[in-house]
């Protein structure tokens, strides 16, 4: 048990059951304790936000300071076993990101092969296997690949933009009545491998972030050595390839789409929180790396 000190204050005090500092709730005073949940590391206190990065005992509380922070910047204590977790940390937002993806491909497949449609077999089972796939994938990143907090906002903007997207291109390949041509099969090519850049960035960092020595560090090595975010430009590519097998030059909005929020919005907003969490390390890999094309930004 670690003893927080007189004048230290908790990340969420509105969702602990005891003590802040020295008073209770009650106004009684009575020595306060904080310990941080043991998972994975079998002989140190861990945070339990990240691959079993252990947080050194006998340190404050205080908000704000490195001193409520795991090595991974993590700042989940427990109290008597109870997580005092935000409501970021709830499982509520993603399984409403996970359902969003889901009622997009359910809506994709009504569509591409409904009674309205006049897609072909083929580009109705392309345009459904698509979603499918993408699903699957959306439910290991979300359960697996992603080790920080998910919110409800998040969530909402995220799941609700991914529904849009599903059912954009229902819509455009059930009015596309043409069969299948080279457009088709570089756009299979494309979501394939944008697939796979997304899935086998963030698999390459959670691997290497696992090992002790690593946490806390950034990741700059593998398909991240050629770009800072080759997860952005794998969806960017896959949304691309998907747009193609929809059969309509219509469906190229949604990549379009997401290439400007990523360039203007999410690449600049990701870069300054690294920046502000890793320093130099950060200063050091934007230099010789790209943003967001390698070799181009």
């Amino acid at each position: 048990m670690h003893h927080a000190t007189p004048g230290s204050r908790l990340s969420s005090p509105r969702l602990c059951r005891g003590t802040i500092g020295r008073k209770s709730f009650s106004g009684r005073r009575r020595p306060s304790t904080i310990r941080w949940r043991t998972t994975r590391c079998a002989s140190r206190r861990c945070c339990g936000r990240c691959a079993g990065c252990c947080e050194r005992p006998g340190r404050s509380m205080e908000r704000g300071r490195d001193s409520t922070k795991s090595p991974c910047g993590s700042t989940t204590p427990s109290w008597s076993g109870v997580p005092l977790m935000s409501s970021t940390d709830r499982p509520g937002p993603r399984a409403t990101l996970t359902a969003a993806n889901v009622l997009g491909a359910v809506a994709a497949a009504f569509l591409v092969f409904g009674p309205l449609s006049v897609a072909t077999p083929e580009r109705a089972w392309l345009v459904v296997g698509c979603s499918l796939v993408y699903v699957l994938r959306v439910i290991v990143t979300t359960y697996v690949t992603v080790q920080r907090p998910v919110g409800y906002p998040e969530a909402a903007l995220v799941g609700g933009w991914m529904l849009v997207i599903h059912v954009t291109m229902g819509l455009v390949a059930m009015h596309v009545p043409g069969p299948l041509d080279g457009w088709t099969i570089l756009g299979i090519a494309l979501y394939v491998f944008g697939s796979w850049m997304n899935t086998f960035s963030e698999l390459q960092r959670r691997a290497w972030k696992a090992r002790p020595e690593n946490r806390g560090h950034l990741y700059t090595r593998g398909l991240f050595a050629w770009c800072r975010h080759p997860n952005y430009l794998g969806d960017t590519l896959l949304f691309t390839g998907f747009a193609a097998i929809t059969g309509s030059w219509v469906a190229l909005v949604i990549p379009a789409i997401m290439a400007v929020g990523f360039v203007f919005a999410a690449v600049p907003a990701l870069d300054r929180r690294l920046r502000a969490h890793y320093g130099d390390e950060f200063d050091q890999w934007a230099q010789k790396t790209a943003r967001y094309i390698p070799l181009v930004w």
